[in-house]
């Protein structure tokens, strides 16, 4: 089992609430268990990390991606819209 709290930081939790300053997140196994305002100390056994000075978002997700095609793909792929797009002509 693998514990892992992060404390200090600037909670944002992305519910359009206020932001909670020296807030904490225990982390087990990859799972939250429990999230808001630091309190005592960091217990034994677990792994802290101090987020002083920055902003903890539990659960947030990365949508950030590349996405790559196959070459003949995104060729017909462009042909397909160009022979769609509206004329580019100059008046």
């Amino acid at each position: 089992m693998t514990c892992v709290l992060v404390h200090s930081g600037t909670l944002i939790d992305g519910t359009g609430g206020a932001p909670i300053a020296d807030a904490r997140v225990l982390i087990r196994d990859g799972r939250i268990l429990s999230v808001g305002p630091s309190a005592g100390p960091v217990p034994p056994a677990v792994e802290a990390i101090d987020a002083r000075g920055a902003p903890i978002l539990p659960g947030f997700i990365d949508g950030h991606a590349h996405i790559t095609f196959e070459v003949a793909g995104v060729e017909a792929q462009v042909r397909w819209a160009s022979e769609r797009a509206p004329s580019r002509e100059r008046a």
